[in-house]
């Protein structure tokens, strides 16, 4: 899906993938016959079939695949294009990747219930399930429609980062920007008492296509979209200056992109020091 993902964000129609697979020589029937499955059921999800690869033995398991596609010439979706005035745009609710990497790598998996999407949460526990797709089905409106679209593999504010970087402008949340958020990872996080904004922050992303809409097209694009089926989430405004600003704790403040956009690696890619870097940064919004 991570493969395909950046397929749809470039509006390519999928021919295959080629997979590559160590497999640790102790791996279990079970567990192999569960990961090609898996691969057979996404490959099925994107109308598309494995065209080859290689496997191996080795020490841990490691796969890494390529996608193909086609596009029409010169016909393709960029990250370069976004303008000042333009709409931002997410195919779906985003936060639900950050939340299902916290809840596996930070927080207590001893969880009962499972609750998806809209569904009615009332004094329980809850475990964040995430199949992440490729959203290969908005590649004609988002060719017909849209300046700029990248997907948010990894967490929206990155997203917007690159965006903000590549076309020298900047954005502003919508005022109620928390209503895009994916419901239950909004529980899980208020449950843990961490700052909503978190679940824009991380780098698990959701593979939803983040893309802009020239202000004189929203409209008609809004009933296309409609007409299709397709629930687009207004996320945000371009702005003249070069920021990302959000409404927190009660004032507007600039989320400093520079300063999580080299994060993970800076603290070794240990989700407690990583989490921690952000509440220090959340604490600094908190003075301001």
């Amino acid at each position: 899906m991570v493969n395909m993902s950046d397929l749809a964000a470039v509006g390519a129609a999928p021919l295959g993938i080629v997979i590559s697979q160590i497999l640790p020589k102790d791996i279990s029937d079970d567990f192999l016959s569960k990961l090609q499955n898996g691969i057979n059921d996404a490959c099925k999800k994107c109308g598309t079939f494995v065209l080859g690869g290689d496997t191996n033995f080795g020490d841990e398991l490691i796969i890494s695949g390529c996608a193909i596609g086609t596009i029409e010439k010169e016909k393709y979706l960029k990250r370069v294009g976004c303008k000042i005035g333009d709409k931002i745009y997410v195919s779906g609710k985003v936060g639900a990747g950050n939340a299902f990497a916290a809840q596996k790598l930070l927080f207590n998996n001893n969880m009962d219930s499972r609750i998806r999407g809209n569904d009615k949460l009332e004094n329980t526990e809850l475990k964040i399930e995430f199949f992440p797709e490729a959203k290969l089905e908005w590649k004609n409106i988002l060719l017909k429609y849209s300046s700029s679209c990248i997907d948010t593999s990894d967490g929206v504010l990155s997203s917007l980062d690159q965006i903000m970087r590549l076309n020298n402008i900047g954005f502003k949340f919508r005022n109620d920007w928390n209503e895009t958020l994916d419901p239950s990872s909004k529980i899980l996080f208020s449950k843990h008492n961490l700052p909503l904004w978190l679940l824009l922050a991380g780098e698990h992303g959701e593979f939803e296509l983040l893309f802009s809409i020239p202000a004189e097209k929203e409209k008609e694009f809004l009933n296309e979209a409609d007409l299709l089926n397709l629930n687009p989430v207004y996320l945000a405004d371009t702005v003249l200056e070069q920021n990302i600003k959000i409404n927190l704790y009660d004032k507007e403040q600039i989320l400093d992109s520079e300063k999580i956009r080299n994060l993970a690696f800076e603290k070794d890619f240990s989700p407690q020091k990583y989490l921690q870097k952000l509440m220090e940064i959340d604490g600094e919004l908190k003075k301001q």
